[in-house]
């Protein structure tokens, strides 16, 4: 096996791993100590994580962003984002309990996502190439089956657009 390949899925483990303990360190703040499941922390996340890749993506045509802020940047405009996004929202919605609440906040996660989905030139709209994703223009094709993660390039790794019409 090749290590370096190895590594890289290592490394991409423990930031999936990072990401997902934010999230349910978020969700138990909110329904472990207070008892309200507000499932519209997945759609704020989602403005948040978009926000920070528009800001610190290398630049590409065809695509929203490619600003090349330092990171730093891109964690402080995201956080600001999704606040901005939440607070209203939160103002109208935590004044439902129970069941409502639950189901006012999925609504709001599915019509981020909906609209994060189908707006033009965003990184989840199928707008960029795939050279335009990889990390380098000379080997951009995934293999159709590849038989370990540690043999395909790293943008092959997470089903996109591109790797779903092969």
């Amino acid at each position: 096996m090749d290590l370096l390949g190895l590594a890289n899925y290592a490394v991409f483990m423990a930031i999936l791993i990072g990401i997902y303990a934010l999230l349910a360190l978020g969700l138990n703040i909110q329904w472990g100590f207070t008892g309200l499941f507000n499932a519209g922390i997945a759609g704020f996340f989602a403005v948040g994580a978009y926000t920070s890749a528009i800001l610190t993506s290398l630049p590409a045509s065809g695509r929203l962003g490619g600003y090349e802020l330092p990171l730093l940047v891109g964690w402080l405009a995201s956080m600001a984002a999704a606040a901005a996004i939440a607070w209203p929202i939160g103002k109208i919605c935590l004044r439902f309990r129970s069941d409502y609440l639950a189901i006012a906040t999925i609504g709001i996660a599915e019509i981020i996502r909906l609209v994060i989905r189908t707006e033009a030139g965003s990184p989840a709209a199928c707008a960029a190439s795939p050279a335009s994703r990889a990390p380098s223009a000379s080997s951009t094709t995934c293999p159709r089956r590849s038989p370990t993660w540690a043999s395909s390039p790293p943008w092959c790794w997470w089903p996109t657009c591109s790797s779903s019409a092969r």
